[in-house]
């Protein structure tokens, strides 16, 4: 997480879910399992201080783990919720998609079937989530349905991951994310994006 080669809101969720997981399953051999947790938890969330789905999945872990007294069922407990939270993510996503693809078959019937325009910002693909992709995930169901679509993406300071970090946006990867014969993708600077 804190080299970025895990990002996206629902990817950085799961991820810190899975993390809680092994911290869970380490505690069993700590000297001292709670304070092994604690010192998990503040070490997944200092990697990304403004990522709110890291911090409110670990949070849950925290929540879930402590609700058991047994150090193996914590392991167990941990287990299952990241499964879940992931599951969650993925479920949201597909839920996501299944409602932005009628706002697209209506723009595309607007428009004769002409290309219909879609701007994202940040990581809106299926890399970035458990699966399917925020706003991606509307736009590969579009292509499903043989919609014609024009994914715009904005390269340049937008992303928060650049915020955050000073670092270079993540435009092969947000690219990528919309160029794999799904549809037509170009970019465009985010002082376009904005006006």
């Amino acid at each position: 997480i804190r080299t970025m080669q895990v990002r996206g809101a629902g990817l950085l969720g799961a991820a810190g879910a899975y993390g809680m997981y092994l911290a869970a399953a380490e505690a069993l051999t700590a000297g001292h399992p709670e304070r092994h947790l604690a010192a998990a938890a503040a070490a997944l969330k200092s990697t990304r201080p403004t990522a709110v789905n890291l911090e409110a999945a670990i949070d849950r872990q925290l929540a879930e783990i402590a609700a058991t007294a047994d150090l193996k069922e914590k392991v167990n407990v941990a287990r299952k919720t990241a499964g879940e939270i992931a599951g969650e993510d993925e479920k949201n996503c597909r839920r996501i998609g299944e409602i932005g693809v009628k706002l697209l078959e209506e723009i595309s019937r607007r428009k004769e079937g002409a290309p219909v325009n879609v701007l994202t910002h940040c990581n809106a693909g299926w890399l970035a989530f458990v699966d399917y992709g925020s706003a991606g995930s509307a736009i590969y169901a579009a292509h499903d349905k043989g919609i014609n679509v024009h994914v715009w993406i904005d390269v340049r300071g937008i992303c928060r991951c650049n915020r955050d970090r000073r670092r270079r946006p993540c435009e092969c990867r947000r690219v990528y994310n919309f160029s794999c014969s799904v549809c037509q993708v170009s970019n465009v600077l985010s002082s376009s994006a904005n006006a």
